[in-house]
């Protein structure tokens, strides 16, 4: 009897002008997504309307608060994708972005058909170098775009081409970077940002005038970085440590192998304890010591199999890294070899 009482209370609360109101801006901003989200519960929509209004006005505690009581009202796919979605904004608003990620792609799991948190997976992907799940996860946004035909929806179905160029570049894939700047060309000439990544591309190319050409186009938009800059510069010297192999310290190459041989049996203890995060600060300045240019931080995973011991090297499409680690795993002992697995991947 109570729950039925508030859901009479809830239903006509909802179908009030001023809850319909604001009900109606957050359907179209966050369509699909909110389309069949909690129908089976007006008390649910109460709610979450009242979260998405704190949410719009920057108030991201009382927002979440609202949302934790959602969680046990979701029931269908929509309302878990909606769910962790809008958890997923609140951890965004207030930089927890490692946290932010893991609620989005919950939410994607649900196959929602909202581009939005497709577009903020990709974003974090590529900020971690991880430029294949970035490429696949704007591919994703563009495509729920593409069915978009509203044209206030075209400067992100550019930005989300933008992106996919941005990844293929970064992946030395330059024909596919090509074909994705001329869809975001066409869908917004004027975006916003998309200068300064083509001057990568035609650096790249050796397209001296047409590098040129971005450039300024950039400076003039006020979206050309200094690092993007020194990145061009880099590119045309043939320099830069992503797309230009640069030597390593071969030095270092023989007493890394030392000091791996002299510590496996550590390693695969404190693996055995889950004490992961303290093998990755003991190796990480080993691996450093290997690139005098190149890497600020290493990437490589620690983890026992059937082989024993295995370390998988992670290169991120980086030329100098990969030859590098080519370079080491040449000269891996035989002894180690037998015991341990060393694998390279990008």
């Amino acid at each position: 009897m109570k729950n039925k009482m508030m859901e009479k209370m809830a239903k006509k609360a909802f179908e009030s002008a001023a809850f319909q109101k604001s009900w109606q801006v957050h359907a179209k901003a966050f369509s699909p997504l909110l389309d069949t989200v909690f129908e089976h519960s007006y008390v649910a929509r109460v709610h979450l309307t009242d979260a998405l209004n704190h949410l719009s006005r920057q108030e991201v505690k009382p927002a979440a608060d609202k949302l934790k009581i959602l969680q046990e009202a979701c029931q269908t796919d929509a309302d878990h994708a909606a769910w962790f979605f809008f958890m997923g904004l609140c951890l965004e608003m207030i930089g927890r972005h490692y946290d932010m990620c893991t609620f989005y792609r919950r939410a994607n799991a649900y196959n929602h058909g909202y581009y939005l948190p497709y577009l903020k997976v990709a974003k974090a992907a590529y900020d971690d170098d991880m430029y294949s799940i970035a490429a696949g996860q704007y591919a994703i946004a563009a495509e729920l775009l593409e069915k978009r035909e509203e044209k206030e929806f075209a400067p992100a179905l550019a930005a989300a081409y933008l992106g996919c160029a941005a990844c293929h570049i970064m992946m030395h894939h330059m024909q596919e970077a090509e074909t994705f700047l001329q869809r975001s060309e066409e869908k917004a000439p004027d975006l916003p940002g998309r200068s300064a990544i083509a001057a990568i591309f035609h650096a790249l190319r050796q397209e001296t005038e047409k590098t040129n050409q971005m450039l300024e186009q950039a400076r003039q938009e006020g979206k050309l970085p200094p690092e993007t800059e020194s990145m061009v510069d880099d590119i045309r010297k043939g320099i830069h440590p992503h797309f230009f192999a640069q030597p390593v310290n071969e030095k270092r190459i023989p007493l890394f192998w030392k000091w791996m041989g002299e510590q496996r049996e550590t390693i695969v203890q404190m693996i055995a304890e889950d004490r992961e995060e303290e093998v990755f600060r003991m190796m990480s300045p080993q691996i450093l010591s290997l690139f005098p240019v190149g890497m600020e931080e290493a990437d490589f995973g620690v983890l026992m199999d059937e082989q024993g011991l295995n370390v998988i090297f992670c290169h991120g499409f980086s030329r100098t890294q990969e030859k590098g680690y080519e370079a080491l795993l040449a000269a891996c002992p035989a002894e180690l070899e037998e015991c341990c697995a060393f694998t390279i991947e990008a």
